[in-house]
């Protein structure tokens, strides 16, 4: 297993190579072909630089570092195009997701003094635009960019009595330390989990120890 989030009680692999550190797996790959002296084609160098480019938020996140931008910049001297990249990567939205996100920040809720927002979205919605769940990736981040957001929710509803749950963080927030609250993790700014329930019971319950987690609740915390 090669992966750059914080460890779990029951890792996939009996074999590890794991860094909390690296801004994503794809930094441990280009690390390890560069020590084993393993060719990086131009091929592989776009799927690498992909693998940055996402999970820093195009060098936006706080996991981007003078490393991230090192090894991109090694990975365009390979032949990578970073408008063609961008252009894959961020401008090629077919017309029913733009429809779905209209819809999806319609159920926006905010609470400012607790710096908490969440999105949500039933079942059925990705077949109703005629979309694949791959074309959620970075709707969370319209409720993180609410000014004075602290904690950003985005529910899912899977149709089958669970609903997945997207998590960010800004500041000092740990949403992998409230993720494992509900069995889920992943990353100190961002994490996820799956729970079981209806939407709406497992929206206001997570919403609800969202507040305490972040002291503005019943209990603090």
């Amino acid at each position: 297993v090669i992966d750059h989030h914080v460890a779990s009680d029951d890792p996939a692999g009996d074999i590890v190579f794991a860094d909390t550190s690296a801004c994503a797996t794809g930094e441990l790959i280009y690390d390890l072909a560069c020590e084993l002296d393993l060719a990086i084609t131009p091929e592989i160098a776009r799927s690498l630089y992909a693998a940055i480019l996402t999970d820093t938020g195009a060098f936006r996140y706080s996991n981007t570092t003078p490393r991230s931008h090192a090894i991109a910049g090694d990975l365009l001297s390979r032949g990578v195009d970073p408008e063609e990249m961008y252009q894959r990567v961020y401008a090629s939205a077919p017309a029913g997701r733009v429809r779905l996100l209209a819809e999806v920040l319609g159920s926006l809720g905010v609470d400012e003094q607790c710096g908490v927002a969440w999105l949500t979205m039933g079942a059925g919605s990705l077949e109703r635009h005629s979309v694949r769940s791959e074309d959620l990736d970075g709707v969370v981040e319209h409720a993180r960019s609410i000014a004075g957001t602290r904690m950003a929710i985005f529910f899912r509803d899977l149709g089958y009595g669970k609903v997945k749950i997207s998590f960010r963080s800004t500041g000092d927030v740990d949403v992998n330390q409230f993720a494992r609250r509900f069995g889920g993790g992943g990353h100190v700014k961002a994490s996820g989990a799956l729970v079981a329930g209806t939407l709406d019971e497992v929206r206001d319950r997570v919403v609800s120890d969202a507040k305490d987690f972040l002291g503005c609740g019943p209990t603090g915390r």
